[in-house]
């Protein structure tokens, strides 16, 4: 889920109407616990791991200052790759579904709008229509292959 409509009470309302759900978050959301906001003393690529009622909330520094917070309802356990430092399979799973969110964004930031973040869902929506139909537009307009004669 997209970080301007992701929050704590929607990732549990849609956990208790049976979805499931992985997000990022924005850091001044409420319902946060300030030590997973918090960038003072945080070394880069650290993880903090937090759970709130079946939600698991992620909270990992790329590099010093910056911090990306994970909300998800399918994770239960807190693993770490050792190599990356990762919280591998949260992040993974966040930045494998993000994908429609980032181009819609880069979109809108080349077309020159002013501020580069829409905020508005059905802009969001029509624009993920026009990108997912310009990816397939050449595809649908090649000629089909004839069926040989039996």
């Amino acid at each position: 889920m997209d970080r301007y409509f992701t929050s704590i009470p929607l990732v549990e309302d849609l956990r208790d109407s049976g979805l499931s759900a992985v997000g990022t978050l924005r850091a001044n959301r409420a319902m946060l616990p300030k030590e997973l906001t918090a960038t003072a003393g945080r070394t880069s690529k650290s993880s903090k791991f937090a759970y709130r009622n079946s939600v698991q909330l992620v909270s990992f520094t790329p590099r010093i200052g910056k911090v990306v917070l994970v909300a998800s309802t399918l994770h239960k356990q807190s693993l770490v790759d050792q190599r990356s430092q990762k919280p591998e399979s949260i992040l993974f799973l966040q930045h494998s579904t993000k994908r429609g969110v980032d181009v819609i964004d880069s979109i809108i930031k080349n077309a020159g709008a002013s501020s580069g973040v829409v905020r508005r869902w059905p802009t969001r929506v029509l624009m993920f229509g026009g990108c997912r139909h310009a990816e397939r537009a050449p595809r649908l307009h090649q000629p089909l292959p004839h069926p040989q004669p039996r």
